[in-house]
């Protein structure tokens, strides 16, 4: 099983992380650079959650769209079709 990387590891990928974003800021590359610190703060508020011993935020469970789809289908049929009153004019 392999070891969980320590604080101090996970600082020094944040921080080489951090240090690249500033390389590709200098040369204009702002895109790459966002996502760089972007990754490299999500890093870091990984790490601290684990130190803390929090659990992670509670997600609302994804929705069942079958339920919906066979709900849509069943209103679709019990819908009847318009029909024509009245006579066609003949021309």
């Amino acid at each position: 099983m392999a070891t969980r990387p320590s604080i101090s590891h996970i600082r020094r990928g944040a921080t080489a992380l951090t240090s690249e974003a500033g390389k590709l800021i200098r040369d204009r590359a702002l895109n790459a650079a966002h996502q760089a610190l972007v990754v490299a703060l999500q890093t870091v508020q990984a790490a601290d959650r684990k130190l803390r011993g929090t659990a992670m935020p509670r997600r609302k469970p994804a929705r069942s769209t079958s339920k919906r789809k066979t709900a849509r289908a069943a209103s679709k049929a019990r819908r009847a079709k318009p029909s024509r009153r009245g006579r066609r004019v003949a021309r």
